[in-house]
């Protein structure tokens, strides 16, 4: 691992310990029902990395934002007063998460460089918006994605801190296509990994493994998890 890169991963660990921060102090600020204090505290921590992304210019801090927002949201509704839970549910559902929370953040590092690198749809949108970049970065690239997984989170207020319906076949249905999408998404970005690494021309498209196959097995995985 280079010096640049070891640098990098500092820089992101102090954002998101910032963001956290904020976070906590902006959900004790409100007197809502959680479900709107999280989502403001949510927002409050978004724009604080947006911020770090501003100051390096890089709108690549977001990167892990949104593969870390469920943890922390099913991290804290784990820790709160229950309701009768039940617990088998709730593990399960928790671990899904968890591993494919780690997956995304261990690929996004695996393929990070530095603090000068930044996504090609990034970069792409900095040089179509040109001064409007701002405007992009904050609402689109961070706050929608935001939004989306906050929305995707809701069921996790039941299934983590008040569902007591019996374990039943829908549950086991759920965990099967959830194991399923983390599957194609882990072996699939490692076939990209190694295709990337090993290609001499990088026009080159991948069509091998479970690529050929499906022109996204990331995003049929992510399909699968939500």
């Amino acid at each position: 691992m280079t010096k640049e890169k070891i640098t990098g991963i500092v820089w992101q660990f102090v954002a998101y310990a910032f963001a956290l921060t904020i976070a906590i102090k902006a959900y004790d600020h409100f007197d809502f029902i959680d479900i709107w204090r999280l989502l403001i505290a949510n927002i409050a921590a978004m724009s604080l990395i947006f911020f770090f992304s501003y100051a390096f210019n890089n709108a690549s801090f977001y990167a892990p934002y949104w593969s870390l927002q469920p943890i922390v949201i099913g991290t804290y509704l784990i820790s709160q007063e229950q309701f009768d839970v039940n617990t088998t549910r709730q593990s399960i559902v928790f671990l899904i998460l968890l591993v494919w929370s780690i997956r995304l953040i261990f690929n996004f590092f695996r393929n990070w460089s530095n603090l000068e690198d930044e996504d090609w749809r990034y970069i792409r949108l900095r040089e179509q918006s040109n001064q409007w970049f701002l405007l992009v970065s904050y609402f689109g690239i961070m706050l929608l994605p935001t939004l989306l997984v906050y929305a995707g989170c809701i069921p996790l207020f039941a299934i983590l801190k008040e569902s007591n319906m019996p374990f039943g076949i829908w549950d086991m249905i759920g965990i099967v296509i959830g194991i399923i999408g983390i599957s194609f998404q882990w072996i699939g970005d490692n076939q990209l990994f190694k295709f990337k690494k090993n290609r001499t021309d990088n026009s080159e498209t991948i069509n091998t493994g479970l690529w050929k196959y499906s022109r996204h097995p990331n995003y049929f995985g992510e399909i699968c998890i939500w």
